[in-house]
């Protein structure tokens, strides 16, 4: 196959794991931004600068976690990045799915090892 079939056939596949898995990550992420604990009981103010602030905390301090652990960290802070900025994502996950902090937790510590 060509390259240019391969990348065809690579565009019209779909999302690869990688892509799959930041964008898992950002959802995580947002929905642990938006927990009713932060607007109820820490004073973040509900409204769309509010929630925008705590999605910006929540990526910085991801970001920070995965800074300086090596080049797979990077490209996975870089595809989270791009996951952020992508329409293909949705802006609004569910508030407080135990399911999703469960994830985002894993996620976090895997990035420890």
């Amino acid at each position: 196959m060509s390259v240019l079939g391969k990348l065809i056939d690579r565009v019209l596949s779909g999302p690869d794991r990688r892509e799959i898995v930041a964008q898992r990550l950002y959802a995580a992420l947002t929905a642990q931004a938006r927990r009713p604990v932060f607007y109820a009981s820490c004073g973040v103010p509900d409204t769309i600068d509010g929630r925008f602030e705590m999605v910006a905390l929540h990526a910085f301090l991801l970001f920070r976690r995965l800074k300086g652990h090596g080049e797979k960290a990077g490209a996975r802070s870089s595809r989270v990045w791009a996951a952020a900025s992508s329409p293909r994502v949705p802006m609004s996950a569910p508030t407080s799915s135990a399911r999703s902090r469960r994830e985002f937790r894993k996620m976090i510590r895997a990035t420890r090892r």
